[in-house]
């Protein structure tokens, strides 16, 4: 029985083959680009995550025996976080805004201003700034209401490919903790600020852990890859959680440095925040 792990960096998806030991069989990548189109914006096509990824299928299916092509399952890890909205038939409205663009920042100000600077942190842990998910939200909601009112899901990039494979709509912990609306405190949506934002948390959904279950591949998309039969989904996570787990950072006294487009330093903290 064999694993598949795909990751979606900033630049490339690398999709790789795991025997059950978790030896690396073979690993496919493949490019996409990012598009700037005015000052402070950072735009992907989500069709070319989804024609990456199952590009990097295809040729790591067909290029295994038999044998190898019997999966039980696959995981999407990704750059997070990033505002796509999807309408009702789960289609995107535009191109996703990505965690560099910088467009929101009148709208962090207006969160601070709504919610306040101090409560902000005190609820997610975070400070308001364009690099998350909600003040990109909202500047789509000032900037394309028309867009935001056919929107019924806003989905992260595993999220994304996770749904192109099962149908099924998804976000996991780790990037629900990167859109400025998770309660630390509560480990779950804040009720707090969805009320004073005016938003609905069923735009986001119900919270998976990543290694949820959420459903197979597609009949018809397994055949098209080339599996034997349909392997389950799972959920996911954000990459970098991924890259320290993958790095051994299990507890407070171990530190990894995970650098690509971005730098991030990561450990672990051995107390939960606590507020009085």
């Amino acid at each position: 029985m064999y694993l598949i792990g795909i990751d979606l960096g900033t630049t490339a998806v690398k999709t790789v083959l795991f025997n059950d030991e978790g030896d690396v069989i073979q690993s496919v990548s493949s490019e996409y680009t990012t598009e700037f189109p005015t000052e402070g914006a950072a735009e992907q096509d989500p069709s070319a995550w989804w024609n990456a990824t199952l590009n990097t299928l295809k040729k790591l299916i067909s290029e295994q025996p038999q044998d190898r092509r019997n999966v039980a399952a696959i995981s999407v890890s990704s750059q997070s976080p990033t505002m796509l909205p999807l309408d009702k038939n789960g289609k995107p409205l535009k191109k996703a805004m990505i965690w560099m663009d910088r467009r929101s920042d009148d709208q962090c100000k207006h969160i601070e201003e709504i919610v306040g600077r101090e409560r902000i942190t005190e609820i997610t842990g975070n400070r308001a700034d364009a690099y998350f998910m909600l003040p990109k939200l909202l500047y789509f909601r000032e900037n394309e209401p028309e867009l935001f009112e056919k929107t019924t899901k806003f989905l992260q990039v595993n999220g994304y490919i996770a749904y192109q494979l099962s149908g099924e709509f998804s976000i996991d912990r780790s990037s629900a903790g990167l859109t400025l609306l998770y309660d630390i405190e509560n480990q779950n949506w804040s009720e707090e600020l969805f009320s004073k934002l005016d938003l609905n948390a069923s735009l986001l959904g119900p919270i998976n852990e990543p290694h949820d279950i959420l459903g197979k591949v597609k009949k018809s998309l397994s055949e098209e890859i080339g599996f034997r039969s349909p392997p389950m989904v799972v959920a996911g996570t954000v990459d970098g959680p991924a890259a320290a787990l993958e790095a051994g950072v299990v507890h407070s006294k171990t530190i990894c440095d995970m650098s690509g487009t971005s730098s991030v330093i990561q450990t672990i903290v051995d107390n939960q925040f606590t507020h009085e």
